[in-house]
């Protein structure tokens, strides 16, 4: 089966070209515009792994990612932020809000892949600059 991704990112181009990204290289792929739309997905799906826009309309990432910490469905899904946010400062609120990896905009879609990929793993890396 393939690899359930959620790409949560309000921008519709950029989101759509996510979606062929990871559609090209065999992912199972959801989307949505925003936090809200986010959680109902999740609700009745949960995704292997979630590509995590930070300023999103209405819930943010960082609460978006907070409120899936306390969902125990959600909780162990890996978080990849891709965020034009940079520093320590968003690198410490992305880690306490549980993300797993936090990537500045723009990026590469081969470095976005490979984060995505390298969360999924046994040995999953902790940030990506």
């Amino acid at each position: 089966m393939a690899t359930r991704i959620l790409i949560v990112e309000d921008s519709d181009d950029v989101r759509l070209s996510y979606v062929r990204w990871f559609e090209q290289a065999g992912f199972k792929v959801f989307q949505a515009r925003d936090g809200e739309h986010a959680l109902q997905i999740s609700r009745t799906l949960r995704p292997d792994v979630v590509l995590l826009d930070i300023e999103l309309p209405g819930i943010d990432g960082y609460t978006l990612a907070e409120k899936w910490q306390g969902d125990p469905r959600m909780a162990k899904v890996p978080l990849v932020v891709l965020s034009g946010r940079t520093g320590d400062e968003h690198e410490r609120r992305s880690q306490k809000a549980g993300c797993l990896i936090a990537l500045p905009k723009p990026c590469l879609p081969d470095m976005i892949l490979a984060a995505v990929r390298g969360a999924l793993g046994p040995n999953p890396i902790i940030r990506a600059r």
